[in-house]
């Protein structure tokens, strides 16, 4: 298995090398593929009305739908009347069940709704238009079971349906009103689900045309290596990333990670003048759990983003941030926990910093977090501290 997972890397890898350009001056071209796709982050109102129906043969004394939610979405324009889209909604809260049962007062019920859908569009003016939205749907619940009876957790796949209207201002900023739909799916106890939100998006436009002036050096490659051992320190910072508490800027999970190494190789394909970069990458670690100190590996392809926020003649400074890469887990379960399967996703986020004169050193600092998305119904989340990496340049 691991033989195959690394011949698949060295082969990404290749294509990567041979699909984007070296020099520092045309990487500022942004490559054909990411040209009119876009990323746009909603908030607003889920309706997804469990009831005592649901519950049968039990009752509940009260049960709280809760409706704030939110939805990422990433997608491509094919042309201003035809677009692809990727989503991810879920709730911020779970549904709270109480009184319910004797084995304790309070359940919750959590679900997320992935999509897969094309997107129909008109132009009304330059600025603004509307749009349709269908496809797929797979929503992932994570309930309870009393006796073999209540909510069960569930992966349900459905069809997606959805509207918006946008407005786009100056420098490819949009506002979004966007809603979708999945229907109820009564034999799995599945309400419908309904979501409203607003929201703001960035669309990717390159214009060939453009004549650039000089820019700062970016590297082409970063090669580092990074580390943490609960033995010599643990800082477990991922619990503080969120603004507020409720609404995540990174994220937390249930199994901890005590010690690990984690080879990270970035290449980078696309950047601006000064402040922002897009790399790809890959990482091999290998890790050992906290509590019951299982050993695990992890190999990852990931997107990453990196904002340029110190330039000197010795040392610049940058933030990175990466989601969703796609990663094989050889352990499922760990300290316990059910993690989901194989696949998962490795997220992470840290700062780093360019040194010397020519910048050919490199050291930053990584949080970094593997779990399925919420893509199944169990998904306690693998948190990695506070690791500490150093590499080249090249």
């Amino acid at each position: 298995m691991i033989k195959r997972i690394l011949i698949a890397i060295a082969c990404t890898l290749f294509v990567i090398n041979c699909s984007f350009a070296e020099s520092n001056e045309s990487r500022r071209q942004l490559p054909v593929i990411f040209n009119h796709s876009w990323i746009g982050l909603s908030g607003g109102a889920k309706i997804s009305n469990y009831s005592n129906a649901n519950l049968t043969p039990y009752t509940a004394q009260s049960i709280k739908n809760t409706i704030g939610a939110m939805r990422i979405t990433l997608g491509h324009y094919f042309n201003p009347y035809l677009a692809i889209s990727l989503s991810l909604m879920r709730g911020i809260h779970s549904v709270k069940i109480s009184h319910v049962g004797v084995q304790r007062p309070t359940y919750s019920v959590s679900e997320n709704v992935f999509g897969l859908t094309l997107r129909p569009s008109l132009p009304i003016t330059d600025r603004m238009g509307i749009y349709g939205e269908v496809g797929y749907g797979l929503v992932s619940r994570e309930g309870f079971l009393i006796w073999n009876y209540g909510i069960r957790n569930s992966n349900m796949s459905t069809v997606l349906l959805g509207a918006g209207w946008y407005y786009r201002f100056p420098h490819n900023f949009l506002i979004d009103l966007e809603g979708i739909y999945t229907p109820a799916n009564r034999g799995k106890n599945q309400p419908r689900i309904i979501y409203v939100g607003l929201g703001l998006s960035y669309m990717l436009i390159d214009d060939p045309s453009r004549e650039y002036g000089p820019s700062y050096w970016f590297p082409l490659n970063v090669l580092n290596i990074n580390y943490v051992n609960d033995n010599i320190y643990y800082w477990d910072v991922a619990r503080y990333l969120t603004t507020p508490r409720s609404v995540p800027v990174f994220f937390d999970g249930h199994i901890k990670v005590g010690k690990g190494w984690a080879l990270y190789y970035e290449r980078n394909f696309f950047h601006t003048t000064k402040s922002f970069s897009m790399e790809w990458g890959v990482s091999i670690a290998g890790w050992q759990s906290k509590y019951w100190r299982q050993s695990f590996y992890t190999v990852s392809l990931f997107p990453e983003l990196k904002a340029w926020m110190l330039r000197s003649n010795f040392v610049d400074l940058y933030f990175t941030y990466s989601l969703a890469g796609p990663t094989y887990i050889s352990r499922v379960y760990i300290d316990g926990f059910d993690s989901g399967s194989n696949f998962t996703f490795q997220d992470f986020i840290g700062l780093g910093a360019l040194l010397g004169e020519s910048k050919r050193f490199n050291i930053d600092v990584k949080v970094i977090h593997y779990s399925n998305g919420n893509t199944l119904p169990h998904n306690p989340g693998v948190c990695v501290p506070v690791m500490f990496g150093m590499g080249a340049t090249f």
